[in-house]
């Protein structure tokens, strides 16, 4: 067990679609296994006080924190080890994409955009929505091995700058016209 707390973090509205609750679940068993971390939310909305009482009601409140709605999001990111997203749904999430380009790896839910945008052991771990097991392994996993953590967040940032940055959304549209012309 690495001996530095690892810090998993999750910015995203405190919304029943984002599933914070399942997310507080599995993390509350990950620390059965796992002492030395932290949970970090950032984020508002009409869950906020209902999470913090699931968190007291499980005797974790010590190990989760939550911010509040921050305009700062880069310097949390910075902050975190890896990036959590337990949505129940998820378009194309600029949460992911941020968190990526900051050199996170993500663990996330395998719905939507999140299929597409994550490689699933490369730079970061998908998992079946509503699972909280499946969650709770994942991170268990993760968060065993800060080496993974690391070589998962470089590859992210990689990803990133191939194929989601200015640069590269302006190669993939010239492609796209030059095909047209």
């Amino acid at each position: 067990m690495p001996q530095e707390n690892i810090i998993p973090g999750c910015v995203a509205a405190l919304r029943d679609v984002k599933n914070h609750k399942g997310l507080i679940n599995a993390f509350s068993q990950v620390l059965q296994v796992i002492g030395n971390t932290t949970l970090v939310i950032v984020g508002s909305g009409p869950l906020a006080e209902a999470l913090q009482q699931q968190a007291h009601a499980l005797k974790i409140a010590g190990q989760v924190i939550f911010t509040g709605q921050k305009d700062n999001i880069g310097q949390y990111l910075k902050a975190f080890d890896l990036f959590v997203l337990n949505s129940k749904t998820e378009g194309l999430s600029y949460a992911v994409l941020e968190a990526m380009s900051s050199g996170l790896p993500v663990v996330a839910t395998h719905v939507g955009g999140n299929a597409q945008i994550i490689n699933h052991d490369t730079d970061g771990l998908l998992y079946e929505e509503g699972n909280e097991t499946a969650l709770s392994d994942t991170l268990v996993q993760i968060l065993k091995n800060p080496e993974k953590i690391r070589f998962m967040g470089k590859q992210a940032r990689e990803k990133i700058l191939q194929d989601y940055s200015l640069e590269a959304m302006v190669k993939q549209y010239d492609r796209l016209y030059q095909g047209l012309v």
